[in-house]
């Protein structure tokens, strides 16, 4: 039931931000997706042993996250 209520709050926040582009609540969809990109991060850290720092892995993840909500349409 949780995951229920937290998937619909979601897609509410992704409703309201694609009519509103709004930072507060692009910020908070990013938050969410987070823990997502530290994980693949972390998996991709391997492959850049010594070429990028873990924490420049995650941030241009988070960039990329940010490019990927700009775009995404919910409809």
């Amino acid at each position: 039931m949780k995951t229920a209520v937290a998937s619909s709050v979601l897609d509410e926040m992704w409703l309201k931000y694609k009519s509103t582009h709004s930072l507060d609540i692009r910020n908070r969809i990013l938050m969410h997706y987070l823990g997502i990109v530290k994980c693949i991060a972390i998996k991709m850290n391997s492959v850049y042993k010594n070429k990028a720092d873990l924490e420049d892995i995650i941030n241009e993840g988070v960039l990329v996250l940010m490019d990927c909500i700009e775009k995404f349409d919910p409809d």
